[in-house]
């Protein structure tokens, strides 16, 4: 009888710690506690997209929590999962059915995290997928981010601004676009998604006066060719 109950509770004890939520990131498995290394070119708005499964053979709640172990005052994080972004520590409750897989095709639902500072140096945050019923079954991984500051990003961090900003019924986009080459002047959400675009062409100034963008924070860059040079928040209150 002993031996049975010692059975018992050791199925028990690995059926709690099984692992529901499995993780992904550029298509390779993330594990427990795993520190993933992400380029961060100062004043540039970095992005990572990590995908999820549920592997097991129930639908799962749970929720996303960010923890900023080692952040410059300086630096900005946001997340964005199941079609809502995050500027805070902690996601809504999200489900998940059973034996489901979110990829990053899935751009309403993959999770994104986003980053951006402009002090260089190396930048910790951590984030933790956990199911609401049972917190025990969780997957936690560390996103660090490597600032690096040069001559070229310097040059790049001054070449445009927005003032007032916050911003409220109007704001002035100041800007430097004499070296690029086929220059725009773009205003994204925290999906990543275009509200704003606008060819530039050397030094000038754009001003909206009637800002039909809803309360939230945003990003404002130029981009040349497609390529982003820089990037910087705007906050519409």
């Amino acid at each position: 009888m002993k031996k049975l109950f010692t059975l018992i509770f050791v199925i028990a004890a690995v059926a709690a710690s099984a692992q529901s939520l499995s993780l992904k990131f550029n298509g390779e498995p993330v594990h427990i506690n795993d520190t993933l290394d992400i380029p961060a070119p100062s004043s540039t708005t970095v992005n990572s997209y990590i995908e999820y499964a549920n592997t097991s053979s129930n639908g799962v709640f749970f929720k996303v929590k960010k923890e900023e172990l080692s952040v410059s005052d300086d630096a900005q994080t946001t997340f964005c999962i199941g079609g809502s972004c995050y500027a805070g520590n902690l996601s809504q409750e999200l489900y998940i059915d059973e034996n489901a897989v979110v990829t990053i095709d899935d751009e309403t639902n993959v999770f994104h995290a986003t980053f951006c500072a402009g002090t260089s140096g190396t930048n910790l945050v951590k984030y933790t997928f956990y199911n609401t019923e049972n917190e025990g079954d969780a997957v936690s991984f560390v996103f660090r981010y490597n600032v690096t500051t040069g001559v070229a990003d310097v040059a790049a961090a001054n070449v445009l601004r927005a003032y007032p900003n916050p911003a409220v019924s109007n704001v002035t986009f100041e800007y430097n676009a004499s070296n690029l080459a086929n220059a725009n002047l773009v205003i994204r959400n925290l999906t990543g998604a275009v509200v704003y675009k606008a060819a530039v062409q050397g030094k000038g100034k754009i001003q909206m006066s009637d800002l039909k963008l809803k309360a939230g924070v945003y990003f404002y860059g130029l981009e040349s060719d497609g390529k982003v040079i820089v990037s910087k928040k705007l906050l519409v209150k």
